[in-house]
């Protein structure tokens, strides 16, 4: 998953302890973001501000967690509208066009 990012950094916080975002442009130009959700037994639906990708959808989820190793999944399953819903202990890829 990891060399699906970008080479350049994007700003990118998250008000939530346990949810990390990283957020990264490549050299064409092309933007993905990692997203995880720390939370041992919680799942929980992420609130997305993407600052930037105004003109950028989502075109692939890639989830990592204790049932789902890496595989594209569903975006209508994971994301609706600016809300990214997330399992425990779970990573996302979300890769951007």
């Amino acid at each position: 998953l990891f060399g699906e990012l970008g080479n350049t950094r994007l700003q990118s916080t998250s008000s939530d302890d346990y949810v990390t975002a990283i957020a990264t442009r490549d050299e064409a130009g092309r933007h993905s973001m990692i997203v995880t959700n720390l939370y041992d037994e919680s799942d929980i639906s992420v609130t997305l501000a993407l600052n930037g990708f105004d003109d950028l959808a989502v075109s692939e989820i890639r989830l990592v967690s204790p049932e789902i190793s890496g595989e594209s999944v569903a975006i209508d399953d994971y994301l609706s509208e600016d809300s990214l819903s997330m399992p425990a202990q779970s990573l996302m890829l979300l890769v951007f066009e």
